[in-house]
């Protein structure tokens, strides 16, 4: 596919100058022109346009107006601010609204080049590390205790509904992963999937992020704006830390679950909206609806099928697991060689209660990729963990887990062998479930032996 650059300006010499040189700079690139703001709206609704350079006053409205439409129409593309008018208060304005640079008239062609290569630079670099962060997020499977085993199976039978979910649990557990993984095995998986942080901004800027607003609803609000619902529609809207909601905005969120339905701030259009709606918390709704902080009535709409992450601490047995995955994560991120963790590390791991949960461990192994300056993580590598004795004698704790680790593989061989290779029978004899016997085996690597009969 060929990259676009669409020029708006209503001069048509400079146009046509600027088109010719940046055909110079971009020979592989397509150049398209408008003269106004309306031309720029429908080419960008027409065409995949990765960069806009944009002048201030068009015949139709200075393009400041424009800004949050364009961002609207298309939320890849990148705007440069091209003008004769240039000031100090109208480049930080236009750089408020969207825009990536603000260059003034005459313009000094190779200071433009270099301006357009940075934006566009920064915009793969931008769409590359967005990549990295959905395709290497921890995934909510990982994992094979029986917690995660039973979180897993609710989310396979709650995504083929449109029920609510309430996914609960402590920071750091992976609630937006595990609402992300619901709408991936979902028939909506091709359809937008939205995330509104209820904790991040102010009730009325929540409001305007969620609902959208008409023009001329508050001041500054010079076009209209799609909420996220809109954006989201036959999608999946997920409401992070739900439980920040004032009581205000906790009556607006019931309404549109009631109804499916809501207006813009300063409208009075009613609006239809078909997104299915996951909602998380990390704090106890139930205490709050009794103290008076949260909407009884919500409660119970939101409730209808909630799903509670345990805390890891409640499952060590998946910290092996999860260490790797980030493990083989940072060694694709960051083009390293494989790295390993020594066994006398992976236990210090074992040891700690992680009241940050996964995001916390997460971010040990970050760290430790960068200090690590070969390919094995020690124990010289990670933090002093809080009420977790750091190991005084390295050799001989290697030499013991050593001796127990050829111990339990002979007795899970000798298990195997005694049960015909039947790994339900073989872990009866070892007093273990099956799922722990098959960690064991990929553990050690033993393979199971096919035996004919008859």
């Amino acid at each position: 596919m060929v990259n676009s650059i669409l020029i708006v300006d209503d001069d048509e010499d400079f146009r046509f100058g600027l088109t010719n040189l940046i055909k110079q700079e971009f020979p592989e690139w397509s150049i398209l022109q408008g003269d106004s703001c309306a031309a720029a709206k429908e080419l960008i609704k027409q065409k995949d346009i990765q960069l806009i350079l944009l002048d201030y006053q068009l015949p139709d409205g200075n393009s400041l107006s424009v800004l949050s439409e364009i961002e609207d129409l298309s939320e890849s593309v990148e705007v440069i601010m091209v003008t004769a008018h240039g000031s100090l208060d109208l480049a930080v304005e236009a750089m408020k609204r969207g825009a990536s640079d603000f260059v003034p008239k005459p313009i000094d062609f190779k200071d433009l080049a270099a301006r357009i290569h940075k934006v566009l630079e920064t915009r793969e670099f931008r769409q590359v590390t967005e990549f990295y962060r959905s395709t290497f997020e921890v995934q909510p499977f990982i994992g094979t205790g029986p917690e995660m085993a039973a979180c897993r199976e609710l989310a396979r039978l709650v995504a083929g509904s449109d029920k609510i979910v309430l996914i609960l649990g402590e920071t750091g557990t992976g609630k937006e992963v595990m609402a992300r993984h619901i709408h991936s095995i979902s028939d909506r998986k091709d359809k937008p999937f939205v995330i509104i942080n209820c904790a991040s901004q102010s009730e009325e800027l929540i409001a305007d992020e969620i609902f959208g607003h008409e023009r001329g609803a508050f001041t500054n609000a010079y076009s209209s704006k799609k909420g996220k619902v809109e954006l989201a529609d036959d999608g999946t809207i997920f409401l992070d830390e739900l439980g920040e909601l004032s009581l205000n905005m906790q009556a607006k969120i019931l309404r549109f679950i009631e109804d499916k339905q809501f207006a813009r701030i300063g409208g009075t259009k009613e609006r239809r909206c078909s997104a299915r709606l996951i909602a998380a918390t990390n704090r106890n709704l139930q205490n709050m609806v009794s103290q008076g902080l949260f909407r009884n009535d919500l409660f119970f709409r939101l409730n209808v099928f909630p799903i509670t992450l345990p805390p890891l601490r409640q499952r060590k047995e998946d910290i092996p697991e999860l260490v790797y995955h980030f493990l083989r994560n940072m060694t694709l991120y960051n083009l390293k060689k494989e790295m390993k963790i020594s066994g006398n590390a992976l236990e210090y791991l074992m040891e700690y209660e992680w009241p940050g949960n996964i995001r916390e461990l997460r971010n040990v192994i970050e760290r430790a990729t960068v200090l690590a300056d070969d390919a094995e993580i020690t124990i010289k590598h990670l933090p002093v963990l809080n009420s977790v004795k750091m190991p005084e004698v390295i050799v001989e704790v290697n030499q013991f887990k050593e001796s127990m680790r050829r111990s339990e593989k002979s007795l899970v061989v000798q298990a195997l062998r005694a049960a015909n290779w039947n790994q339900t029978e073989a872990a009866r004899t070892l007093q273990i479930n099956r799922q722990y016997l098959i960690r064991l085996m990929k553990k050690h690597q033993i393979s199971v032996v096919r035996t004919s009969s008859g």
